[in-house]
């Protein structure tokens, strides 16, 4: 019977390397059982070579609410390496702990210590305790409730914004909020701050007669041709509208309008906006009328030095300016070269003969 042979297989470092689950050589193909490598029958010399590779483990992430931890799916790392991870609290929310895999916390980065086996790190998170004093201002002719707001760090506040009978709102500011119809929200807050409210029935109220001009809000002007029966012109901001396919909303809001007396003829309406808020060529802007079938272009003149669009409408209801997203056509360029080459030949054909002429 030929002889097997029996070898004992040792990683350097047990803890460290682990065996692969071949051996390889030229001796027969044996058996491995735990450390034990039994070869097949011995009939010549042979080589038994046995591989190790390095033990990985398993760092699994959790995080409870009012936050995240990233990466967030269990990670495979190699023995006595180790790992990050970012932890991230939601607004209004702050770290609480992060533990796990004998690591330590370093601004919003969380390392575990060397990892020789499998372990979780959990984070959890608080809600900020912290809390601010949203005040509010009112001017004459109107008023904002409620008067006051506390709010947890990072929370926003919704104010309402009511003109009394007569006056309209001119304008609504502070906190770094934005109003829509007669609701102001504010933005996170993060200190304590004031919204003031301005109101006024200065142009709002108009007389009857021909081409009366008023002036609600300092960034929109009308001109009626005829106004029937006298009554107040109100202009209301409107944050983010939906725009004409293709087209966005220079500044991102819109402006209803309502008239509570009759007018007969047209009305020119004419909006002001930001050089800042313009994507592309000023000449190329629209001022829209929302209708009942839709956006409709109502553009009339332009005034591009004083930032002022103005377009004639027979209703009201929501206007705004608009640009067109639209990429230019391709060739769209070269027409106006087109056309002055062919002008410059027909010029030259003409000179030519009248010189041959003389």
């Amino acid at each position: 019977m030929e002889p097997l042979l029996q070898v004992h297989l040792r990683p350097q470092h047990k803890a460290l390397l682990q065996l692969k689950a071949n051996v390889t050589g030229t001796c027969p193909t044996g058996i491995l059982s735990g450390n034990s490598y039994t070869t097949g029958a011995i009939t010549a010399n042979c080589t038994v070579i046995a591989n190790f590779a390095i033990n990985t483990y398993t760092v699994t992430p959790s995080a409870g609410s009012g936050g995240s931890i990233n990466p967030n799916t269990p990670q495979t790392v190699n023995y006595n390496s180790t790992i990050a991870f970012t932890v991230t609290p939601n607004a209004g929310y702050h770290i609480a702990s992060v533990t796990g895999c004998g690591g330590s916390l370093n601004g919003n980065t969380y390392t575990t210590g060397s990892i020789t086996a499998n372990c979780n790190v959990s984070a959890t998170f608080s809600i900020n305790t912290s809390t601010y004093t949203v005040s509010t201002s009112a001017g004459s002719g109107g008023t904002i409730t409620p008067a006051s707001q506390t709010v947890v760090q990072g929370a926003t506040a919704s104010f309402t914004v009511t003109a009394n009978n007569g006056y309209f709102i001119v304008s609504v500011t502070g906190c770094g909020g934005l109003l829509s119809g007669n609701t102001y929200t504010t933005a996170p807050v993060t200190a304590n701050c004031t919204v003031s409210a301005t109101f006024t029935t200065t142009n709002g109220t108009i007389p009857t007669g021909n081409d009366i001009p008023v002036s609600p809000r300092p960034e929109t002007d009308l001109t009626f041709d005829n106004v029937t029966s006298g009554g107040i012109v109100t202009v209301t901001p409107i944050a983010n509208p939906t725009p004409l396919s293709n087209f966005r909303i220079v500044g991102g809001q819109s402006y209803d309008i309502t008239f509570t007396g009759t007018f007969t003829g047209s009305v020119t309406v004419c909006i002001e906006y930001n050089d800042a808020d313009v994507h592309g060529n000023e000449n190329n802007l629209k001022l829209f009328h929302l209708e009942n079938t839709g956006w409709r272009d109502i553009t009339t003149t332009r005034n591009t030095s004083a930032n002022i669009i103005c377009g004639e409408t027979t209703s009201f209801s929501e206007f705004a300016v608009m640009e067109s997203t639209s990429p230019t056509p391709v060739g769209y360029d070269f027409k106006w070269l087109i056309a002055t080459l062919i002008s410059l030949i027909l010029i030259g054909g003409y000179l030519l003969r009248k010189r041959r002429k003389v």
